[in-house]
This record gives C-alpha cells, structure tokens and sequence, in this order.
C-alpha cells in the first residue's frame, strides 16, 4: 500500500490539497494491487520551491497533489501498462508516456483526452 508519508517525502501538503491527495492515493493504490508488486515513490506532491529545485514543469501536477512519480528502472510498472493500457482506465489514471520518463513512471489523475500521453 502506498501511505500519504511516501507521497509526502517529507513535504508539508496544503489543506486545500487533502482531498485531492486522498483520492489519487486511492487510485494509486488500486493500481497497485493490479500491478501486484512493490513500487517505490521517487516523487509525490511538491510545493512551488519543491518544484522548481527539481526541475519540474512550471503546470506540473504534482503542485496541485495530482501526480505521483516511481522508480523504473526496468521499465517493468510502463511494460505492464503498455501490455493492458485498459488498467488505467480501471484505475481513472493516466500516464506519461515511456518515452519521456527513462528511469520512472509518472501517472496521474489530471483528466485528459488520452490516457498515456506526451508532456
């Protein structure tokens, strides 16, 4: 199960973002029981400074407590997806396609037209 202390690592999240956090924790872990392995989270919510230190997007939606980031190194968690892209459906996630994340998945719950899709 991923915990809100792994999404966290260690930011402090806004109240106005709870919800939110809660519900992508919800999908995650849904997600996560269909994948049936471990996965490890390299980066949760950030705060604008957060952010901005690590080099993420200016609209990245792990600011809003929307997207969740983890380790891939096998790109075994994108293989899995790319061979039942219909879990993110189940799962009402979307993921940034593998092509852009060498080293980790990103998936998040911002709504888009496509579920794997292009930054």
């Amino acid at each position: 199960m991923i915990t809100i202390e792994e999404y966290l690592k260690g930011q402090t999240l806004p109240e106005q973002y709870e919800e939110i956090a809660k519900e992508l924790l919800k999908r995650l872990n849904n997600f996560r029981l269909e994948y049936g392995k471990p996965m490890v989270v390299t980066s949760g919510y950030r705060n604008t400074e957060h952010n901005k230190r690590v080099g993420g997007a200016v609209n990245s939606k792990h600011c809003s407590a929307m997207a969740c980031d983890f380790l891939d190194n096998d790109a075994d968690i994108k293989t899995f997806i790319m061979n039942d892209p219909d879990v993110l459906v189940r799962c009402e996630l979307h993921m940034e396609h593998p092509a852009h994340t060498v080293g980790w998945c990103h998936l998040d719950m911002y709504s888009r037209t496509s579920r794997i899709f292009i930054p």
